[in-house]
């Protein structure tokens, strides 16, 4: 019997890197409410506030009193599937749901930073936020289940931070990231495909599923570097580098061998689905940036800013396996680079009511010639608005509100690739359409 060829693609579904909507693929720069009221157009070049670390580190320097900022978002969107079909070997169809839904569930962010003045020049910070993180979910009787059933992404990391005011025009400022990702993939396998591929009678492709769940995490450190530079008056101009991290994943692989007969079959002749340890890599991208923050007058200022996501480093993931039955598995995706724009406007109406709005364009960086059922990824179009209340001399309030709006999109694999042998074909068309709402307080001491 060969082993490779069992487990090839079998696998791979689970290995494939999930994303989440609302942003570029399952980048979260949901970290400040009064930021996603102007569609986070400008944050790089905003400064004298705590609760922009996320975007600038430099963005601290100068700063006046010690500050704490924090925030709660919460996302909801009715994100579906529908006309859902897929094939196995052979072109044996998957029967099952063909429309369900919501792929994406709600979600709920939370981030804090603190802020302080070491002299007139120097500042120090941290933050404490989720960078990456995602969930989707396909029922157990979809259609889709053997390219994708759960997904869950979490990372959370702490980023100290110094910053120095060089002169009245510069500011220079980094991060340290300690960063923690802790990642759970599932689907469904096509036991019974592979006890007929293997001349085993009793079992066609469908008729046996076993379930396989990967659960793995890991510990990474990176940086963050930025600048601030008024070459005038009026205009402030942030630059902001996030490096990648590369998360050496370990953890746990089961797949639910009491669930089907013909897996039981293919473990007892092989040692094929037996538990195991996993190792594999899960490259998190490094980011550039750049913002504009225009004051027109002394209400009005005009903000912008565009980035670049290096999802290009995302080519393929490669698990290995402490058994020595199971061969790596590789999983394709070639991702692009993934670019967004945003431009938005902030008014003070009075001393203690500021309203602001926005608009982003946001890319996808998916390869259409290698989709994956995990990410429904599609350009989105953000449409922002918010304000911030002062509510006393040393705290005040924000909030911040975003309709994400994506065009119905169509999804495909051929499943001519060796890796999608055993997984199979899928065609589906998405539905998506999201909403943040964000508030935070910010205090000064």
């Amino acid at each position: 019997m060969n082993r490779g060829a069992l487990v090839c693609a079998s696998l791979v579904a689970l290995a494939a890197a999930p994303g989440v909507a609302r942003a570029s693929a399952y980048a979260v720069p949901h970290q400040n409410a009064r930021a996603l009221g102007a569609a986070y157009a400008g944050a790089e070049a905003r400064s004298g506030d705590a609760g922009y670390i996320y975007y600038n580190p430099a963005s601290i320097a100068g700063i006046r009193s010690a500050e704490l900022s924090s925030t709660a978002v919460l996302l909801v969107g009715p994100t579906r599937y529908h006309n859902a079909s897929a094939t196995l070997q052979g072109g044996a169809p998957v029967s099952g749901l063909d429309a369900g839904g919501p792929v994406l569930p709600t979600a709920f962010v939370a981030s804090s930073a603190f802020a302080a003045p070491v002299t007139d020049r120097l500042a120090v910070g941290v933050a404490v936020y989720s960078p990456f993180g995602l969930r989707s979910i396909y029922e157990d009787n979809s259609a889709l289940r053997y390219q994708a059933l759960h997904s869950k992404l979490l990372t959370f990391a702490v980023a100290p931070t110094l910053a120095f005011k060089v002169s009245d025009a510069v500011s220079i400022g980094v991060s340290l990231r300690i960063e923690y990702a802790d990642i759970s993939l599932s689907a469904a396998i096509d036991a019974g495909g592979l006890a007929a591929l293997n001349m085993i009678s009793g079992f066609s492709p469908g008729s046996s599923d076993a379930r396989g769940v990967f659960s793995g995490h890991d510990l990474g450190v990176g940086f963050t570097a930025g600048a601030q530079v008024r070459p005038l008056d009026r205009l402030t101009i942030g630059f902001t580098y996030s490096s990648s991290i590369t998360h050496d994943l370990t953890g746990d692989a089961s797949f639910g061998l009491a669930q089907s007969a013909a897996a039981q079959i293919l473990n007892s002749a092989t040692g094929i689905f037996a538990p195991t340890r996993f190792s594999g890599d899960l490259p998190l991208p490094a980011k550039y940036e750049v913002g504009l923050d225009y004051a027109a007058t002394e209400r009005l200022s005009l903000l912008a800013s565009a980035s670049v996501t290096r999802w290009s480093t995302a080519r393929q993931l490669v698990f290995t396996f402490d058994n020595p039955a199971q061969p790596p598995e590789t999983a394709t995706e070639n991702w692009s680079d993934a670019w967004s724009f945003s431009g938005g406007a902030e008014y003070q109406v009075n001393p203690k009511f500021t309203i602001r709005a926005g608009y982003m364009r946001d890319q996808s960086p998916m390869n259409a010639a290698f989709p994956t059922a995990r990410v429904p990824a599609a350009p989105q179009n953000w449409f922002a608005g918010g304000f911030t209340f002062r509510l006393s001399d040393r705290a005040s309030t924000d909030f911040g509100a975003a309709v994400i709006l994506v065009k119905d999109f169509h999804i495909s694999r051929d499943g001519s690739l060796p890796e999608d042998f055993l997984r199979g074909a899928f065609s589906t068309d998405l539905s998506a359409r999201s909403y943040a709402f964000s508030s935070r307080l910010r205090y000064r001491f």
